[in-house]
């Protein structure tokens, strides 16, 4: 799209219309940014459904903060273009927003980044987590530490465990009523 019909979208379709919009799919975030009637999430209060699409992971981090202000967020699907260098910072974003129940992850690399401590006074009200990577059962269990609510579970493959096991308690997840692992090893 030009710069010059992409002005007149925002102009014409986007800032008239921006307290109605509840579902958007932004696939640059640069171009979120740098134009101006767009560069505040805040504008957009009944946005329920928001995916970032090929955008760079550093982009994407950043932006994260901002969707807090979302009073109606209840869907987020994450799929950067390149490789997050702090996986763990993206996922503990994401499971404080607190409205948030469905969150979708597609990440372009198996990382091994320590896992997120287990979550003892922050809860997510994720009902349905899907993550489109590879990930090691460590990672696995400290997710399902912030996500009590959570009902359906869905992950690409999991890996072996790369750390320590820090904590030895069972979780339960009373509401979990369906699970799904795409590996080909279970």
């Amino acid at each position: 799209m030009s710069k010059n019909n992409f002005e007149s979208y925002c102009k014409h379709i986007l800032m008239p219309y921006q307290d109605r919009i509840y579902s958007m799919c932004i696939t640059n975030l640069l171009i979120f940014y740098l134009s101006s009637p767009l560069h505040t999430p805040s504008q957009y209060p009944q946005l329920q459904i928001l995916i970032l699409k090929n955008t760079e992971s550093n982009r994407i981090s950043n932006f994260l903060p901002h969707l807090s202000s979302l009073p109606k967020l209840s869907s987020l699907i994450l799929m950067p273009i390149d490789c997050f260098y702090n996986v763990n910072t993206l996922y503990h974003t994401s499971f404080r927003l607190h409205i948030l129940k469905y969150l979708k992850v597609s990440l372009n690399e198996s990382y091994t980044d320590e896992p997120l401590s287990i979550a003892k006074n922050h809860y997510s009200l994720i009902e349905h987590f899907v993550v489109d990577s590879k990930w090691s059962i460590d990672h696995l269990k400290v997710s399902l530490s912030y996500l009590p609510q959570l009902r359906r579970l869905s992950y690409k493959e999991l890996l072996n465990s790369y750390f320590i096991e820090t904590c030895s308690e069972h979780l339960i997840l009373s509401n979990l009523a369906h699970l799904s692992f795409q590996d080909e090893n279970i």
